[in-house]
């Protein structure tokens, strides 16, 4: 019994996913596409998503929803001139909220069209949210990344230890964290990448955050000649 329901399941899947696959095809002919609704318990796979990051390429999109996803016209006319080389930067704000497989798919994206400055400022992130955005981050090409910007989010201890990792491996030269309920513990696991960082970061901010000046003095002697400014406000 459990495994022909498990069996079931996966149809229905197939059968969800080929209904949205039909779907993205159909809107490459279409003159003009506003709303794509793929369907809420939907997860692209890699054809799909491959072929809609072509669709919002190609086509000016007002809304895309799919699984816990819901992307807006602002939202993917940035994606759009990412992906279309007329820009280098994300800056999403509170009115992102991709959703998990969102930011699965915005990890794929990434792979294609590494960016150069990344915002999403108080956003609400999830912390698998949070996750996915930082690996997106670690594995998109390039060494460098001028400015990261996720302030207002509750970051958590596996979102630290990911930027750890995340500073280890490029350069990131404006960090800002301000109001991310980030704690002193956090504070050193993330000097324990900045101090293994190549190069020097122009400034981290880190003001509203659960740490103390005395915190903040610690920090900056781990992190003593790597960083240019802290700004705690």
């Amino acid at each position: 019994m459990k495994r022909g329901s498990r069996g079931s399941r996966e149809v229905y899947k197939w059968t969800l996913r080929q209904k949205a696959l039909q779907d993205i095809l159909a809107a490459y002919s279409m003159p003009r596409v506003d709303t794509l609704n793929l369907g809420n318990r939907l997860q692209l796979g890699q054809r799909g998503t491959n072929l809609l990051i072509d669709l919002i390429k190609s086509k000016n999109l007002k809304e895309v929803r799919f699984a816990d996803c819901v992307m807006k016209q602002t939202d993917l006319q940035k994606l759009r001139r990412l992906l279309n080389d007329e820009s280098e930067s994300l800056f999403f704000d509170e009115t992102f909220k991709f959703g998990f497989e969102g930011t699965v798919f915005l990890k794929n994206i990434l792979q294609r069209k590494p960016v150069k400055k990344f915002s999403a400022s108080n956003c609400g992130l999830s912390r698998l949210e949070i996750r996915n955005i930082i690996e997106a981050l670690y594995y998109m090409e390039g060494d460098e990344i001028l400015e990261l910007n996720l302030q207002g989010n509750r970051i958590g201890e596996e979102g630290i230890t990911l930027l750890r990792e995340l500073l280890k491996r490029k350069t990131v030269y404006k960090l800002v964290l301000a109001h991310c309920y980030v704690t002193a513990s956090q504070l050193q696991v993330l000097a324990g990448g900045i101090t293994k960082m190549r190069g020097l970061m122009d400034g981290i901010s880190l003001g509203g955050n659960l740490i103390s000046k005395k915190d903040i003095e610690f920090f900056k002697k781990s992190v003593d000649k790597k960083v240019r400014e802290i700004a705690q406000h």
